[in-house]
């Protein structure tokens, strides 16, 4: 009966750590944890993607506590080595942080910096915070 408990135990602890991010986890400079998403989408889609996964877009104000750089989320290089397009150039993610109905703030990771304002149709990959 106790092998049975510690094995359920595990598959449990194996289960919520596999499906905390359904994207690519990376850590901020500050240690936290954000989820990627392996493709790019529009602001609607990243934005109903994390909220399927449990966790919101990232917010500028928790995040980047500035709207003038967001250096939480200048990835290390270790960090970007996996997250680049397909012209193999680093790219920017969506944040929750909208203009308009129609413009939201993406921030480029391989500086920090925000990125001009982008359209809610334009694909990029979705930031999400995780909850854990």
């Amino acid at each position: 009966m106790q092998k049975i408990i510690l094995l359920t135990g595990a598959i449990l602890m194996m289960s919520v750590t596999a499906n905390a991010c359904g994207g690519i986890t990376v850590k901020g400079n500050s240690g936290a944890s954000y989820c990627l998403s392996k493709q790019t989408m529009n602001w609607y889609s990243a934005y109903a993607w994390c909220e399927a996964q449990g966790m919101s877009l990232i917010d500028i104000e928790s995040v980047c506590k500035s709207y003038s750089s967001c250096s939480e989320l200048k990835l290390s290089d270790s960090e970007k080595t996996h997250i680049t397009d397909n012209g193999g150039t680093f790219e920017r993610v969506w944040t929750n942080t909208s203009i308009d109905p129609s413009y939201a703030y993406p921030v480029e990771l391989s500086s920090g910096n925000f990125a001009n304002y982008a359209h809610h149709n334009y694909r990029l990959r979705a930031a999400c915070a995780l909850c854990f």
